[in-house]
C-alpha cells in the first residue's frame, strides 16, 4: 500500500511538471512581434472598428435603395353588421396581407455616404497607428526585460562574491587575521545587495507578465526570452533614426488632424443640404380575403402608388444657423491641423536632441561599467592579499553596483527616445 502510494505521488508530480512545461513559452523578437500582431485584443478591436465603419457606410447607402416592408393583418369585429339605408352590411373577420415599396433620397443622405468614407479612412489610419505602437512596445518590452535579466544576474554574481568574502574575512577574524567591524561591513553589505536582488527578481516578474499579456499569451503562460541583449541591442538603428527626414503627412497624428478637417468640411455641406428637398415614392400592393365569408364592404384598392417632393421653404433660421455652427467648426479644425503640424516639427526636433543625448550617456555608462569592473576584481585581489581594506572592498563593490545601473538605466532610456522618435516618424 505505501508503494503504491508513493507511485501515485510521483505520477502526479510528473503530471505537475509536465502543466508547467506545457505553460513555457520561448520567443525570440521577432515571434514576439509576430505573435502580439495577431493576438493582441487591442489590435483586434482596431480592426473591429474598421469593420464597422464599413457596416455604418453600407447602412447609409442602404438607406438610399427601395425598402420592402410585409404586413399580415387580422381583423373580427365580432358580428358587428353596418346599417346603411336600411341594407345590413355584414362585417365578416378577414384578413390582410399588404406589401409595400419605398424609396427616399435627399442631398444630406449622399453626404452621410461620404462621411461614412472618411470614417473609414480614420479607422484605418487608427488601426495602422495602433499597430505601430504595439510592435514599438513589445520591442521595448522584450529590451527591457533583457536588461533587466542582466542586472539581475550582476546582482546575483555580487552577492556570492559577497558571501564568499564574508566567509573569508570571518575565517580571518577568527584567527585574528582581520578585524570583527570589518566582516560586519561586508554582511551589512551582503544583506543590502540580497535585498536588492529580491526588488529586482518582482520587478522582473511584473515585466514578465506585461510582456504576455501584450503578446496575448495568457495570464498562466510563462515566458522564456530566447535572444540575448547584445545581439538585438540595435544601437546602430538609434543612431540612423537621427539621419531620418521628417515628412508630417506620413505621421498618423497629421493624417487624423487632417481627415477631421476633411469631415468638418463635409459636415458644413451636410447642414446646407437641408435645404436640398426629400423626393420620395412609394407602391403598397394589398390583397384581402374573407376567409370563406361573404365579402363585406372593401374599401382597400389592390394597388397603390404615391409620389412626393418636399421641398423645406422656412425653418425661422434654423438651417442657416446650423449652417454657420458647421462652418466655424471647420475654421476650429484648419486652426488644429496647424497647429497640430508646428507640434510635430517642435517634437521631432526635441525627440531628436533626446536621443543624442541618451546615446552619448549610454556611450557614458558602457565604459564606466567596463572601469567598475576591472576596479572590483583589482580591490577583490588585493583584499585578499591584505593590501586593500574592508571600506575599500565595499566602495569598489557599491561603485561597480552604480555604475551597471547607471548602465541598465542608460539603455532604458536610449530605448524609449528610440521608441518616441520611432512613433514619430512612423518606422
Amino acid at each position: 500500500m505505501k508503494r503504491i502510494t508513493v507511485l501515485l505521488s510521483m505520477v502526479v508530480l510528473s503530471l505537475a511538471v509536465l502543466a508547467q512545461q506545457d505553460n513555457v513559452l520561448s520567443l525570440s523578437l521577432d515571434e514576439a512581434r509576430e505573435m502580439a500582431l495577431k493576438q493582441n485584443r487591442a489590435l483586434q478591436n482596431a480592426s473591429y472598428e474598421v469593420q464597422k465603419a464599413h457596416a455604418q457606410r453600407w447602412q447609409s447607402i442602404a438607406a438610399m435603395l427601395p425598402q420592402v416592408d410585409l404586413n399580415l393583418t387580422y381583423t373580427s369585429m365580432c358580428g358587428y353588421e353596418m346599417k346603411i339605408s336600411g341594407m345590413s352590411i355584414p362585417m365578416n373577420p378577414n384578413g390582410t396581407m399588404g406589401l409595400q415599396t419605398s424609396v427616399a433620397i435627399n442631398g444630406q443622405m449622399v453626404v452621410a455616404t461620404l462621411l461614412n468614407n472618411i470614417a473609414i479612412d480614420m479607422q484605418n489610419i487608427n488601426r495602422r497607428n495602433a499597430e505601430l505602437d504595439l510592435v514599438v512596445d513589445v520591442e521595448t518590452m522584450y529590451l527591457t526585460i533583457l536588461a533587466m535579466e542582466k542586472t539581475t544576474n550582476l546582482l546575483d554574481s555580487c552577492v556570492m562574491n559577497l558571501r564568499q568574502l564574508y566567509k573569508l574575512t570571518t575565517a580571518a577574524v577568527e584567527v585574528g587575521a582581520a578585524e570583527q567591524t570589518d566582516a560586519d561591513q561586508i554582511e551589512v553589505q551582503v544583506a543590502q545587495m540580497e535585498n536588492t536582488l529580491s526588488n529586482q527578481r518582482r520587478a522582473l516578474e511584473v515585466a514578465y507578465n506585461s510582456l504576455a499579456f501584450t503578446v496575448g499569451a495568457g495570464s498562466h503562460c510563462r515566458l522564456t526570452l530566447t535572444d540575448k541583449l547584445e545581439d538585438v541591442l540595435t544601437v546602430d538603428e538609434a543612431v540612423a533614426l537621427l539621419k531620418h527626414d521628417f515628412n508630417v503627412r506620413e505621421n498618423y497624428s497629421y493624417q487624423l488632424a487632417e481627415k477631421n478637417v476633411e469631415l468638418a468640411k463635409k459636415n458644413e455641406v451636410l447642414a446646407g443640404m437641408a435645404y436640398v428637398p426629400t423626393l420620395s415614392a412609394y407602391h403598397q400592393y394589398s390583397a384581402k380575403s374573407y376567409f370563406g365569408k361573404d365579402e363585406g364592404m372593401n374599401m382597400t384598392p389592390p394597388n397603390t402608388i404615391g409620389v412626393t417632393l418636399a421641398v423645406p421653404i422656412w425653418s425661422s433660421g434654423k438651417r442657416a444657423a446650423g449652417v454657420h455652427e458647421k462652418k466655424i467648426a471647420r475654421l476650429e479644425a484648419e486652426n488644429e491641423l496647424a497647429d497640430a503640424k508646428d507640434q510635430l516639427e517642435i517634437s521631432y526636433n526635441q525627440l531628436k536632441y533626446n536621443l543624442i543625448t541618451a546615446y552619448e550617456n549610454f556611450e557614458t555608462q558602457s565604459k564606466s561599467v567596463e572601469v567598475m569592473k576591472r576596479v572590483m576584481a583589482s580591490t577583490a585581489n588585493k583584499y585578499q592579499y591584505g593590501t586593500a581594506s574592508s571600506f575599500d572592498l565595499t566602495n569598489a563593490s557599491t561603485n561597480l553596483l552604480n555604475a551597471h545601473t547607471n548602465y541598465i538605466q542608460a539603455i532604458l532610456t536610449l530605448l524609449n527616445s528610440q521608441k518616441a522618435l520611432k512613433q514619430l516618424l512612423e518606422l
